[in-house]
């Protein structure tokens, strides 16, 4: 078997059977699984449920395809691409089991985030978050996510940093759709490296529970007193009404009193590391992309401190622990390697849509060149299909 049924399937499997016995009946457990995915319904996180829908949508298409293609050229000579019942089997495997290592741990990581917003105490969320002004001051000599704002004199700055802190959710999906149509492994290591950063930040979320400075300082959300040196820095580096309006209904959702909810997930930072191993593997596919890729995330990075949704603690330690996540799954690949052969065609999905985007292209360029347009050569691919 592959490492995601070894990290990711099995693991989930053992994990709902350990739920179930929280909560024996399938309709409490489903409804306590509904509650606890604050980003996610059954298939994945909600910045990756638009690419599950266009897998799901793509499996649905191609298995009609192939199965017309059966009953309608089965004897025939003529065409040059057969399939075969087993072909059908082995694709209709491949996608139940792709879509279910993801739905999987997906249910169980966004189950897991909820039992921990929700088993944390007021008083050990207001020291954490303290302590990590505190790492800020010490590590940068300034308080970061308030003397940040001095670059808010810059025209248009605000807007900006706003647009390409919340751009994560529509750059990621972009990505892995991409990944997905042209290059299998890329599309494993993204996605593994997606989940196993969730899987490696929950235990940081359960001891180092935090919330944002604009939660715990601009709103005051606990209504706590705050210390004076702390009022001062905020005064003078002031937010502006436009990051205001934009954080209030956001900072407010993070806090549900009705479940005693308090969302900690501040360090470290999941917009940092996801944002790195973004540019990371994009960079591998064509590394052209890194000169978009990489302004965007230093961008992202600045906006998530600038919107004061994470300390500057938060961001450092996200890219470090995106670079030590990205290292693990080279490596398991890399071990992988020496005893996994394919032999159920668990990845035959990706086969076929690597095959179906090389064909389509190769026909925009066929259609291109027969117009006599001279760009054709920008249709040509760089990467090879793995």
């Amino acid at each position: 078997m592959p490492v995601e049924f070894y990290v990711f399937l099995f693991p989930s499997i053992l994990a709902i059977l350990f739920f179930f016995t929280i909560h024996q009946r399938l309709f409490d457990f489903i409804q306590f699984v509904s509650g606890s995915s604050l980003m996610a319904v059954l298939m994945g996180e909600f910045i990756l449920l638009l690419v599950f829908i266009v897998i799901i949508i793509y499996v649905i298409i191609k298995s009609i395809y192939i199965y017309l293609r059966i009953i309608t050229y089965k004897n025939s000579e003529h065409v040059s691409i057969q399939y075969t019942k087993p072909q059908l089997i082995d694709f209709l495997r491949s996608s139940i089991f792709i879509l279910l290592v993801y739905s999987m741990i997906s249910i169980v990581l966004n189950t897991l985030l909820f039992l921990v917003f929700t088993s944390v105490d007021l008083l050990t969320v207001v020291k954490s978050t303290f302590d990590l002004m505190s790492y800020d001051h010490r590590l940068f000599g300034s308080f970061v996510p308030f003397t940040i704002h001095i670059l808010g004199r810059i025209p248009y700055f605000d807007q900006l940093a706003i647009f390409f802190y919340s751009s994560l959710v529509y750059v990621m999906p972009v990505v892995l759709l991409v990944f997905f149509l042209f290059n299998k492994k890329l599309f494993r290591v993204y996605i593994m490296s997606f989940f196993l950063v969730f899987m490696i930040a929950l235990p940081f979320w359960k001891i180092v529970p935090a919330i944002s400075p604009i939660a715990m300082y601009r709103f005051n959300l606990f209504d706590l007193p705050i210390p004076t040196y702390i009022v001062s820095e905020m005064d003078r580096y002031p937010v502006s009404p436009y990051l205001v309006k934009h954080s209030a209904d956001i900072e407010r959702s993070f806090i549900d009193s009705s479940n005693n909810m308090i969302a900690v997930s501040t360090f470290p930072s999941m917009h940092a590391a996801w944002a790195t191993i973004t540019v990371f593997f994009a960079i591998e596919l064509f590394w052209p992309l890194g000169l978009v890729l990489i302004p965007w995330c230093i961008m992202n990075i600045i906006g998530a401190v600038y919107s004061e949704q994470h300390f500057g603690v938060d961001v450092i330690f996200g890219i470090i622990l995106a670079f030590i996540v990205i290292f693990i799954v080279k490596s398991l690949l890399s071990i992988e390697k020496k005893y996994f052969i394919d032999k159920f065609s668990l990845f035959m999905i990706v086969d076929e849509a690597n095959h179906d985007m090389r064909k389509l292209i190769s026909r925009i360029r066929s259609i291109l060149y027969n117009k006599g347009y001279c760009l054709v050569h920008v249709f040509r691919p760089k990467t090879k299909i793995k």
